[in-house]
């Protein structure tokens, strides 16, 4: 056999990758096996644990990679506002809609358990799953069952698909390191699925060891051989940024995106309860969140971007914080600030002087910017029943959904009622309960509000800002239901 030129064969190497990477602006995305990132090209090996190392990068792969570069060098040239605008429609149509996980936290309100779901009523084409926390995981691996009769009606009512979401009772490992346990927890969970119709599981594991990491994966891996050729939907809520040690080791976001439909980043509680006050979910800390996924490998169609409709208030006289639903906030003055992507207030009242930090309609435009820039997957939400008005606004304008039309209300003689009449009287009671709600849980029972500014006193808390810990049902990480 002829052997080749040296320097011909390089130059022929280098033109059949080029070939491969200048693929058609529309080219569909990689599939599920051909997971990569910017890193696993230019290095030629994907990073973390527990995940095969491949040197060879299909075409396919390469074209993901490069699309996944040229977000992060379009984003990282300056900053990113709430105005960004969307990125440009390819040349074989429109984007695919962006999907939207709503959140929903059976008994979280205190007018019932499905008070919170009252808004998404007259939104129900804005949100393409309802995921409500419906499962408890017991370290023996079986279920505890939060089911609403009444959340199912609502969702069937309004065509909206569950997605249930399952968490891990007290942080517990165990169904993910003990064999009779995963296997009990595994049949468990595709039990429900089977039986009650749903369209699939949002897994929400927190608080594991680092020792988990390999057992989460396979679970993970196990549930999706179960479920997902029966035409269900894994998805997998995980804090971002994984990292060797802390909250975040058990998450190997490669892997988990391999054996799944989708991520759920949770981008919130950059500042918590237990950190001194500052924004919640930062634009430029979400945005690193959503390169390191990249990065790391997860496809852009796999990533849904976490979405707080909360925030806390500190109260920086006794040192403490509490959670702060964004409708709480409505009738409070606050002042935006651009660079965060989140809106502040101060006050004073007879508990001491108090600061907030909470997202607003602003800060849902700027992450839409994110999903619409970086090409994600979408967003998902925790949780409804929190949310302004506002909110569903800019959710409507993202696939150009509109309102649901309100319903005539009946008469007491079973006549329609003037339109006019029962929409004004609705809305009243509307603002007014929403303003004493508000102002009651800012006055603290107490006085008047006194605006201290955005200069007042704010003594230190000891506490240090982190990147999300804790889970959902567990009053950490933002998400006590």
């Amino acid at each position: 056999m002829m052997r080749m030129n040296p320097t011909i064969g390089a130059l022929l190497m280098l033109g059949l990758l080029a070939a491969g990477c200048g693929g058609p602006q529309g080219a569909a995305p990689a599939t599920d096996h051909l997971k990569n990132s910017a890193s696993s090209v230019t290095k030629g090996v994907t990073e973390g644990t527990n995940r095969a190392v491949s040197t060879v990068v299909p075409p396919a792969a390469r074209h993901h990679a490069r699309r996944a570069l040229e977000a992060v060098g379009r984003t990282t040239k300056g900053r990113i506002h709430g105005s960004a605008k969307p990125a440009a429609v390819t040349r074989r149509g429109a984007h695919p809609p962006t999907q939207v996980i709503a959140f929903f936290a059976t008994g979280s309100t205190t007018r019932g358990p499905s008070a919170g779901l009252s808004a998404l009523a007259s939104h129900p084409r804005s949100v393409s799953a309802l995921s409500p926390l419906f499962y408890t995981l017991r370290a023996d691996g079986s279920l505890v069952s939060h089911v609403d009769p009444k959340v199912v009606a609502f969702a069937r009512s309004h065509h909206i698909p569950l997605i249930p979401l399952v968490n891990n009772a007290g942080g517990t490992a165990a169904p993910l390191m003990n064999g009779p346990a995963r296997t009990r927890a595994l049949t468990a969970i595709e039990d429900v699925v089977m039986k009650n119709g749903y369209a699939g599981v949002n897994v929400d594991f927190q608080l594991l060891p680092n020792s988990a990491r390999v057992g989460l994966n396979q679970f993970v891996d196990d549930l999706s051989t179960a479920l997902r050729p029966k035409g269900k939907s894994i998805t997998v809520d995980v804090i971002p940024g994984a990292q060797t040690r802390g909250a975040h080791a058990a998450y190997d976001e490669y892997t988990l995106a391999r054996y799944s439909d989708g991520l759920v980043l949770m981008t919130y509680d950059h500042h918590s309860d237990s950190s001194p006050p500052g924004p919640v979910a930062p634009i430029t800390w979400v945005r690193d969140a959503v390169v390191h996924a990249l990065q790391a490998g997860v496809p852009a169609n796999k990533i849904l971007l976490g979405v707080n409709t909360y925030g806390y208030t500190w109260n920086t006289t006794t040192h403490s914080a509490t959670t702060t639903p964004m409708k709480a906030t409505a009738a409070l003055p606050k002042h935006f600030v651009p660079a965060a992507q989140e809106a502040t207030a101060h006050y004073t009242n007879r508990a001491g002087h108090h600061v907030v930090w909470v997202p607003d309609r602003k800060s849902l435009r700027a992450k839409l910017a994110l999903v619409r820039r970086y090409h994600l997957k979408g967003i998902a939400i925790w949780k409804v029943g929190d949310e302004t008005r506002g909110f569903w606004v800019e959710l409507d304008r993202l696939n150009g959904t509109r309102p649901a039309p309100a319903a005539p209300a009946k008469s007491a003689a079973g006549r329609p009622a003037t339109t006019v009449a029962v929409k004004g009287r609705q809305a009243g009671q509307t603002v007014k309960h929403g303003t004493s709600s508000a102002l009651n849980a800012m006055r603290g029972g107490a006085g008047v509000l006194t605006r201290a500014g955005p200069t007042g006193p704010a003594p230190h808390n000891p506490g240090s800002a982190r990147g999300g810990v804790g889970m959902k049902g567990h009053h950490t990480h933002g998400k006590a239901t």
